[in-house]
């Protein structure tokens, strides 16, 4: 998948630098194709993705869980979310590409 060019559908200004960097961090979990997707309608996976953002951007269980919910809001047409999409949007509502 073109990771960059997904972002750039939502954030057109995307850094290729920081999408790059997601693609390394996350290389173990998008090579499983289930894992490597956010399933929206799942409790538990929407967390787990709210824990990730959490860790990842040193914010609060809150502040990650509306991240994660405000991406895959701005996702809703997809069918398929992409789990770097979707972090990579969640930190860009915080403020926090740079932490990634």
């Amino acid at each position: 998948m073109d990771y960059l060019a997904k972002v750039r559908e939502y954030r057109p200004q995307a850094s290729e630098e920081v999408v790059k960097k997601l693609e390394r961090r996350l290389s173990l979990v998008l090579r499983k194709p289930d894992a490597a997707m956010v399933a929206a309608t799942d409790p538990k996976e929407v967390e787990r993705a709210a824990a990730w953002v959490e860790k990842a951007c040193a914010v609060s269980a809150e502040a990650a869980k509306g991240a994660v919910d405000a991406a895959l809001e701005a996702m809703r047409g997809e069918r398929a979310k992409s789990r770097l999409v979707v972090y990579y949007l969640a930190a860009d509502h915080l403020g926090k590409i740079d932490s990634l």
